[in-house]
């Protein structure tokens, strides 16, 4: 009401169906920007906050510069630390929930003669919230819940994280640098939410059963006979797919002197990965070697943890034969060159990636002799992990 002056007021409706009690019309804080885009992005707010985490969410948004601002100016906002961005606040709120709803988010524009109903109950419910009905579930929404407690499991593992970095890098990075680095959009996403869950110490390992009547048992690693976690599911279990990955890796790890020496995986490097540095043997910064670090220690320890998992669940704890463990580090590392090439055969962007993939491929490809300079383009390019045989076996 009143648009362009002092007096002005904005509100938002969240509709979902005839007399559902969760329908509500959300006043925009007298502290915030009093605009349609305000109020509609409150709106989304609060719908992401009262839907069910782990069941899909359909939101059919009105306003159209919000549809855009949450489908393409979301991400780039966060990296840019919401530098200059009007409703901030709001968006940041939005952008944190929706990272905590588990199943899939749709936003859509809403079709007005599709969705008829929908539309003038979401723009009955924002008139009357323009009106002037109480504004506090607008701050309720914008503030979402009372700012959570740290989690001492979480803290425990960003400060294990910092001292790792601190004595590989000698630098102590950030906790927010570091909840930042496992959101890396190169990262698939089963990486970066078994990388979340780690943060938090979240799976379902070791002292997670000890309070479970009839479940403490499995508190104990069936293989070690040690309290299990999951530093000690990556790092020291005997199991043997965990050292043969490892020393799979390990062996990918080209010997020149740009690449120097392979650097032994803590929990803190693993978790840590992406804020490492490498450089070349003139002292430059080196990305490419970076990358290929990040994928060989990610993939290993996600494959490590995945094996563990189909162990214990279904298999009864038996070991996982070698070949076996073999074969699977090999169909996922050629399945991240894959996808590489598939990325970069076409230039999505003005500047080509495919020299930088080139660069980082090549020292570990099966038979580069054999292949074209650019092999982008070729099928059955395959990462060069020796044979079977080169590697020590691990008895059962």
């Amino acid at each position: 009401m009143q648009p362009g002056t002092a007096e002005a007021r904005a509100g938002g409706g969240a509709w979902y169906s005839p007399f559902d009690d969760r329908n509500a019309a959300i006043a925009v804080p007298k502290d915030e920007r009093q605009s349609a885009p305000t109020a509609a992005a409150i709106a989304v707010l609060y719908a992401i906050l009262n839907a069910p985490t782990n069941k899909p969410l359909r939101c059919i948004i009105t306003n159209e510069q919000v549809l855009k601002n949450i489908t393409e100016q979301l991400t780039g906002w966060n990296d840019r630390g919401f530098h200059n961005v009007k409703d901030a606040r709001v968006y940041k709120a939005l952008l944190s929930h929706l990272r905590a709803h588990g199943a899939p988010t749709i936003f859509c524009k809403v079709d007005k003669k599709g969705n008829l109903d929908a539309y003038r109950g979401s723009m009955s419910l924002a008139e009357q919230a323009s009106l002037g009905i109480d504004q506090s579930l607008a701050y309720k929404t914008i503030k979402g819940q009372n700012k959570a407690k740290p989690r001492p499991a979480t803290e425990h593992t960003i400060g294990k994280v910092q001292h790792d970095l601190h004595v590989e890098s000698h630098v102590t990075p950030m906790a927010e640098h570091l909840w930042k680095s496992i959101r890396d959009p190169e990262l698939p996403q089963r990486i970066r939410d078994f990388l979340w869950k780690s943060m938090h110490d979240a799976h379902r390992v070791g002292r997670f059963w000890k309070h479970i009547p009839e479940c403490e048992e499995r508190m104990m690693c069936a293989h070690c006979n040690e309290v299990e976690s999951l530093e000690h599911i990556l790092l020291e279990c005997d199991r043997p797919w965990r050292r043969l990955i490892w020393e799979m890796a390990k062996s990918l790890w080209p010997k020149t002197p740009d690449h120097g020496s392979w650097k032994e995986p803590n929990l803190g490097i693993i978790l840590g990965t992406n804020l490492l540095e490498f450089k070349d043997a003139k002292g430059k910064s080196a990305p490419g070697i970076k990358r290929l670090y990040k994928i060989l220690i990610t993939e290993s320890a996600h494959l490590i943890w995945k094996l563990h998992c189909e162990a214990v669940i279904d298999h009864e704890n038996e070991d996982v034969p070698d070949k076996e463990t073999y074969n699977r580090l090999c169909q996922v590392l050629s399945q991240r060159l894959a996808r590489d090439q598939s990325l970069t055969y076409k230039p999505r962007w003005k500047t080509s990636a495919k020299p930088r993939v080139l660069q980082m491929w090549n020292p570990i490809i099966k038979d580069p002799q054999k292949l074209p300079l650019d092999w982008i383009g070729e099928a059955r390019v395959l990462v060069g992990i020796g044979p079977f045989n080169n590697f020590r076996q691990h008895p059962p």
